[in-house]
C-alpha cells in the first residue's frame, strides 16, 4: 500500500513514519485480547508502523507495515 508522509501512526516518540510503499502482515482475532509487546519490538526493528483497530464482540485487527524494498 501507498501511504503519504505522517500518514502512518508512529511508535516511537517524536518520530514521523515516512511516506512511500508499505507492505503489511494483518492478523485478526475474535479472543478478549493480544500482547503487542513482541509486535512492536519486531516493527520498531524494521522502521514500520502499526495499525491496530478493535470492536467489543468484533475481536481485534492488527496491521504491521514494513517499507517495501522495491516497486
Amino acid at each position: 500500500m501507498w501511504a503519504e508522509t505522517g500518514e502512518l501512526p508512529s511508535i516511537e516518540a517524536g518520530r514521523i513514519v515516512p511516506g512511500g510503499l508499505y507492505v503489511y502482515l494483518e492478523v485478526s482475532g475474535a479472543g478478549s485480547g493480544q500482547d503487542l509487546g513482541a509486535v512492536l519490538d519486531i516493527v520498531r526493528l524494521h522502521h514500520g508502523s502499526v495499525q491496530v483497530s478493535s470492536q467489543p464482540g468484533a475481536g481485534t485487527a492488527v496491521r504491521m507495515l514494513f517499507p517495501a524494498l522495491g516497486e
